[in-house]
């Protein structure tokens, strides 16, 4: 049974927006308006005239007074801002937009109807838009490609790059810097290490694997126009075979052709490094993939099998845990319909329910704790309490692993870039700052965890653990740095 909601609404109940392409705009409740400008603000868009109205958010944004008397607003599709036109997509205004990590840390206020015709006399709003695009790609993506030099080298140490265990999201860490998927191509030029080139390409062959095979289910639907389960195993079936256990070249050929072509690495080749012109010749994406190595003890495994768990990840399809070991271990011939135990659907929620089943184990099972704060962090990657309950949690996972040692660098670039992250939205949340300071005690660090703690109590005064906590940090640095803490405190809060 599909089922879908029905809104109390209809063209009558418009009272804010426009409902014919921005031939005319509705403004006919104070109440929705506020509302209006109040997500504009909060998410850095730029307000704008139309048809003597000041308004934030796009054209086509709606707010409705249901028949029941409460608002609704619909319609959220082209919220962000656009990014420039491309010749390939003239219509990129409707569905190539920035993402929300990257408008909200904006220099300046970014115009969701860019490159519309409301805002054809003022061009102004659309050159801001070119300028942002600038920024990000001058900017942004090589400080994250830096960033994604060192994040692989720790996530392949400390096994979130293992088969089964893939845990390792490159994308979310795009999203964390508010660079689109779509960049991708121009986040590899950048990047320097190995590692992190052949996890992206390995992330950018599973995008274009999955677009391929569900272009193909959704040819097969048209075709058959009946909602039977066996046709779409026979074709999932059918590809997979192709691509992972008969190898077939022509197969792969259209992969990495497609690859090349949709994170526009095929084009300007003559000006580019040596391993982007590499990957032009025929062969070169899959040796690369099926050439990569990572180890768990003494077992060693093929990147390869890390595409097969990402293609199920992505497919919403699980295979038995037989013919799983099968594949891990290299005997795996061929994947057929009796070994999918589960194929369903991939569905996208708020955040808050993984955060709260988060929240309620990370005490009583940490470890499913992190992968609950994991998953709210795909669909909100800066939510800054996810990301602290995480980076505590992680911190108590690893502590129950082994012992945490100060000099173990990767723990503590991860530990930092986490906190850093939510600290980001607001560098005087108190308890983001006292959970930062009471993690850097843990592992020793007592000078750092005694300057996050008096940012904490400096923004909250009564916060008794950030203040218990100091006075520990405090103890642990008695024969080195007492004096000099104690006298920053005393100069801090004598008043």
């Amino acid at each position: 049974m599909v089922a879908m909601l029905l809104l109390p609404i209809n063209n009558s109940t418009l009272r804010v927006g426009s409902d014919d392409a921005g031939m005319s705009y509705h403004a006919k409740s104070d109440s929705l308006m506020n509302k209006f400008k109040t997500i504009g603000e909060v998410l850095n868009l730029a307000p704008h005239p139309l048809h003597g109205h000041t308004i934030y958010g796009p054209f086509d944004l709606e707010g409705h007074v249901g028949f029941d008397g409460k608002e609704y607003i619909i319609d959220f599709s082209r919220l962000f801002p656009p990014v420039p036109l491309h010749i390939n997509h003239p219509n990129g205004f409707l569905y190539r937009l920035f993402r929300p990590e990257f408008v909200r840390h904006y220099e300046k206020k970014l115009c969701s109807d860019g490159f519309t015709v409301v805002v054809q006399s003022n061009p102004e709003f659309n050159q801001d838009l070119i300028e942002a695009e600038r920024y990000l790609l001058k900017k942004c993506v090589p400080a994250c490609s830096e960033l994604l030099d060192k994040y692989a080298r720790v996530a392949i140490n400390k096994k979130m790059v293992i088969p089964g265990q893939f845990t390792f999201d490159i994308c979310r860490t795009l999203h964390e810097r508010g660079i689109n998927t779509r960049y991708m191509g121009i986040v590899y030029k950048y990047c320097k290490t190995s590692e992190a080139k052949t996890l992206l390409l390995l992330e950018m062959t599973a995008r274009i694997i999955k677009q391929t095979l569900r272009e193909k289910i959704r040819e097969r639907m048209s075709d058959l126009k009946f909602p039977l389960e066996t046709p779409y195993l026979e074709l999932l079936t059918t590809y997979v075979n192709k691509i992972f256990f008969e190898e077939i070249p022509e197969a792969w050929k259209q992969i990495e052709l497609n690859v090349l072509t949709y994170f526009d690495l095929k084009q300007d080749v003559k000006h580019k490094a040596k391993e982007v012109q590499d990957l032009l010749l025929p062969g070169a994406i899959k040796e690369i993939i099926w050439g990569f190595i990572v180890t768990d003890g003494s077992q060693s495994y093929r990147g390869h099998l890390l595409l097969f768990d990402r293609i199920q990840k992505m497919l919403g399809f699980k295979v038995n845990s037989t013919f799983l070991k099968l594949v891990y271990n290299g005997t795996a011939k061929e994947l057929q319909s009796l070994s999918i135990k589960r194929m369903g659907q991939k569905i996208k929620h708020m955040n808050i329910i993984s955060h709260a089943e988060g929240w309620l184990l990370k005490n009583t099972d940490p470890e499913a704790a992190l992968r609950k704060f994991e998953k709210a962090r795909s669909s909100l990657p800066l939510n800054r309490y996810t990301l602290r309950n995480y980076a505590s949690t992680y911190i108590k996972v690893v502590e129950k692993k082994q012992s945490l040692i100060p000099n173990d660098q990767d723990l503590v670039f991860y530990m930092k870039h986490l906190f850093n992250l939510a600290l980001e939205e607001n560098p005087r949340d108190t308890h983001t700052l006292y959970q930062f300071g009471q993690a850097l005690d843990k592992i020793g660090k007592w000078s750092e965890a005694v300057e996050y703690l008096i940012r904490a109590v400096e923004a909250h005064l009564e916060h008794k653990e950030a203040w218990d906590e100091l006075l520990t940090c405090l103890a642990h640095l008695s024969l080195v740095d007492h004096h000099k803490y104690t006298e920053i405190i005393n100069a801090k809060f004598s008043s």
